[in-house]
């Protein structure tokens, strides 16, 4: 379940939900090269509600 941005600037980011143990979100930039600063976690391991093997889908041009 990996997905781009595909409203704004289309393509410049990769969302990626994953778990460990609970549910959180990552967004990876594609035009930073810092390998360091580029991936920054959106939605924390456990919060907003999130469990393992929620199901994640764009709202508001947001991916949740």
């Amino acid at each position: 379940m990996i997905t781009a941005n595909e409203t704004g600037d289309a393509g410049r980011y990769l969302f990626m939900p994953f778990e460990t143990g609970s549910a959180s979100v990552q967004r990876i930039g594609l035009l930073n090269f810092d390998y360091n600063t580029r991936t920054v976690t959106l939605v924390a391991p456990g919060t907003q509600g999130s469990m393992s093997g929620d199901a994640s889908r764009w709202t508001l041009g947001v991916l949740i």
